[in-house]
């Protein structure tokens, strides 16, 4: 019988990159971090959002939301959705799910990922910054040169009078994508999950602190 693959994505390097012991928990003996309940507005507004983006795809136009950040970047949305991409090794399947991708000049590809937020912020959270690289690394892997780059849009609520329509703002934002970062973050994460002692855990990981706790 063959043995079964770990399944790996740019969530689960997440975890590896806040506490190894956590990560190495959750893919070794399926023990994972507790979770609080997630706010179904943003869930909401994320699938609307992703329905008004699509539609317009289907008929061949860029989103009249996004279209002044498309021109300023010189880029434009792949015509046909790109979404599950993944590579297989012998003993791993990675794989993300992109919210969206741009193809630039030069025929070069960029993910694109749409957030909503409560409001603006000028700073990238290091969560955000590690996903856009995973998705980078993952278009080069499966055939999609890039341009070491990827583009946020975040959506928040702006004033103004709630009976004509709630008002959303958007911030286009462009960073640069590092996939050398994943590969090497990735080789480390299958070396700590083919040894069977644990890790140490990170020094600032609450939930290990937690564990350690006698009661």
């Amino acid at each position: 019988m063959a043995e079964k693959k770990l399944k790996l994505s740019p969530s689960g390097l997440k975890l590896f990159w806040d506490c190894r012991l956590c990560f190495w928990l959750d893919k070794k003996n399926g023990i994972k971090r507790p979770t609080g309940p997630m706010a179904s507005v943003a869930i909401g507004l994320d699938s609307k959002l992703k329905n008004y983006i699509n539609r317009y795809r289907q008929e061949g136009k860029q989103p009249p939301l996004l279209e002044e950040y498309l021109k300023k970047y010189h880029a434009k949305m792949v015509p046909k959705f790109m979404s599950y991409l993944k590579l297989e090794t012998d003993s791993a399947i990675f794989s993300g799910k992109l919210d969206d991708c741009l193809i630039l000049e030069g025929n070069l590809y960029a993910p694109l990922d749409h957030k909503t937020r409560a409001s603006f912020t000028d700073n990238v959270h290091e969560t955000y910054q590690l996903q856009m690289d995973a998705y980078d690394w993952l278009l080069q892997v499966n055939g999609y040169p890039t341009a070491a780059k990827a583009y946020l849009a975040y959506y928040a609520p702006m004033d103004g009078e709630l009976h004509n329509g709630f008002p959303f703002g958007v911030d286009f934002k462009e960073l640069k994508t590092s996939a050398e970062r994943v590969e090497k973050m990735l080789t480390e994460a299958l070396e700590i999950l083919a040894s069977d002692e644990p890790p140490e855990a990170a020094s600032h990981c609450s939930f290990c602190q937690y564990r350690k706790l006698e009661y």
